[in-house]
């Protein structure tokens, strides 16, 4: 067969020109991936759109989670400072009760007291970075709870609770209205105190306590078999109740049934007929009080506790959002080609490439240049 000199330098010519072609799409895919156009690998390329777009919805999740925290972390600092002020507020009841304190004592707790109530209701109307009122529901813009004076505190939010999707199976709640938290089934915190105030700063009057004295000297008991005239007379529970809370000096002092009666008629709280100025009077303010604070550092706790849970929960969700950010990226790498296993595989054929076309252009070269003149000299 003839082989002619245009037909040799035609086939030389289209050989590099391939490994030329060869070595121009390795050397782009050392840098973009062995899957430049969806053509190259139609499966690998839309299953790495697939992914491309879950670590998309990944990465939204990872912002609401930042979203969340945002406003959450100033609810979880004020419920925090609101549980403190309660809990000094039962400290401060308790020692009202101080047998050996002065109307004065008294009327020093009570004012700092009003301190306190102050303090609360700046908790109550707190707002975010952005001036948003945290503690009102819906109502962000509106100032939630008013100081009416001897009207109480009126809650001018909603019951409104804001949520946040945090992930692709969890809503979460990132507000919490302020009636739970000062007025709710628990009691009003504001009328808790301000009834407490009330009670530390009435004075204790000798005749109230004379009075309520001669309600008390003469109880009537017929399960023990005694009889003594007097006025109310207490029930067994009441008389159980107050044995049970009586200390042992109480309880030796207390050498006929008639006293045990009688003691369960004064520490019967639930009376409506206390003597105002009294000693019981006092006394039975402030265990209502002790009762309601009780009650209501319970329920804010409580939901400090669930605040602080969902903050908690939402580092663990960032936890396992960033693995799955990471298991999405090693997906796409290696379906794109561009994962180290893939990029030296590409770069080892770009060598190879790079070395043909270096061999092919010389042997063009020197079989170029061969001609029957270059024979005859």
């Amino acid at each position: 067969m003839r082989i002619s000199t245009s037909m040799m330098y035609s086939n030389n010519i289209d050989t590099m020109m391939n490994l030329q072609t060869n070595v121009a799409k390795l050397s782009q895919e050392v840098t973009q991936g062995s899957v430049l156009t969806p053509s190259d690998d139609p499966i690998a390329a839309a299953n790495a759109l697939n992914t491309a777009q879950s670590q998309s919805v990944n990465t939204q999740f990872a912002k609401n989670r930042a979203s969340a925290t945002s406003a959450l972390t100033p609810v979880s600092a004020t419920l925090q400072n609101i549980v403190t002020s309660i809990g000094d507020v039962k400290a401060q009841a308790i020692a009202g009760g101080n047998g050996s304190y002065s109307d004065q004592d008294r009327a020093n707790i009570a004012t700092s007291l009003q301190g306190t109530y102050q303090e609360l209701l700046g908790y109550a109307n707190s707002t975010d970075g952005l001036g948003n009122y945290v503690f009102a529901g819906y109502q962000t813009s509106t100032q939630p709870f008013v100081d009416n004076g001897t009207a109480g505190v009126s809650y001018q939010g909603d019951q409104g609770v804001q949520t946040m999707q945090v992930d692709s199976t969890r809503t979460m709640d990132t507000s919490v209205p302020g009636s739970t938290v000062f007025q709710s089934s628990a009691g009003d915190v504001f009328q808790t105190i301000n009834n407490l105030i009330t009670a530390l700063q009435t004075p204790i009057s000798t005749t109230a306590n004379n009075t309520e004295a001669a309600k008390s000297q003469a109880v009537y008991d017929t399960s023990y078999g005694t009889t003594i005239t007097g006025l109310p007379t207490p029930t067994q529970a009441q008389i159980d109740a107050a044995t049970a809370a009586a200390t042992p000096a109480q309880l030796s002092s207390a050498q006929t049934t008639a006293q045990l009666a009688q003691s369960a008629y004064e520490t019967d709280y639930t009376r409506t007929d206390f003597t105002p100025g009294s000693t019981g009077a006092l006394n039975q303010a402030l265990a209502q009080a002790g009762t309601q604070l009780t009650a209501e550092f319970d329920n804010v706790t409580t939901i400090n506790t669930s605040v602080g849970s969902n903050l908690a929960e939402m580092q663990t969700l960032d936890a396992v959002g960033q693995s799955k950010d990471i298991q999405y990226s090693t997906t796409i790498s290696t379906l794109m080609g561009t994962d180290p296993t893939s990029q030296t595989a590409i770069a080892s054929s770009l060598v190879e490439q790079q070395g043909l076309l270096s061999a092919a252009q010389k042997v063009f070269a020197s079989v170029s240049s061969l001609s029957l003149l270059n024979y005859l000299k």
